[in-house]
């Protein structure tokens, strides 16, 4: 998400990914994206490669040789391994979490993929989370992290969602008075979207 956050059209994983540089994706989100969403993330890396290979097809002298799979570089399933074990490897965490093996985190995510129509058909059932930006709340039957049950049925088990709102406004309000950072937030728009 960070490429296209700061318009960066000419987005090459590619070239990182196929000299063995460690690549995970949502390792930065919070700080540059916006956000939390992994699934966002996927879709994110893979339109940003797409619109950097198109960017460079354009504009090389020699786009009359490239034949169209140049433009495709990258998959719902290479995304997936980003946002997994590449994520964990970057970390340097890699033989703890990433992956489900023996001996690692069983950090889990079930989905009743029954219940959406666009996680169907089954073949397909990467790319379409990928490129669906993931599965609705209401598919989300289980989240397990560590092994231990953390969401059940699109509700946490052990947060109350109201007061971890109110603690994060809060927080941010303070944050923005005490760095004197109110005035920035504000000043995009002529309307105040923010009290």
């Amino acid at each position: 998400d960070m490429e296209q956050v700061l318009g960066l059209v000419s987005f090459n994983a590619k070239q990182f990914l196929e000299s063995d540089v460690n690549c995970g994706l949502g390792l930065d989100g919070p700080v540059v994206a916006y956000g939390h969403d992994i699934w966002a993330a996927m879709r994110g890396f893979l339109t940003a490669q797409r619109m950097g290979d198109e960017y460079r097809r354009r504009t090389s002298e020699t786009n009359s040789q490239w034949t169209g799979d140049e433009v495709l570089y990258g998959s719902a399933e290479q995304a997936l391994e980003l946002a997994t074990i590449g994520g964990a490897k970057a970390l340097m965490m890699d033989d703890k979490i990433g992956s489900l093996e023996i001996g690692k985190s069983a950090d889990v995510l079930l989905i009743d993929r029954r219940s959406e129509t666009h996680l169907s058909p089954a073949g397909a059932l990467i790319a379409n989370l990928v490129y669906g930006n993931g599965p609705s709340r209401e598919s989300i039957r289980r989240v397990m992290v560590g092994g231990k049950t953390i969401a059940e049925n699109g509700k946490h088990v052990d947060i109350d969602h109201r007061s971890v709102v109110e603690n994060s406004d809060r927080l941010q309000q303070t944050l923005l008075d005490e760095v004197g950072a109110r005035k920035f937030v504000n000043k995009r728009s002529r309307y105040k979207w923010i009290n």
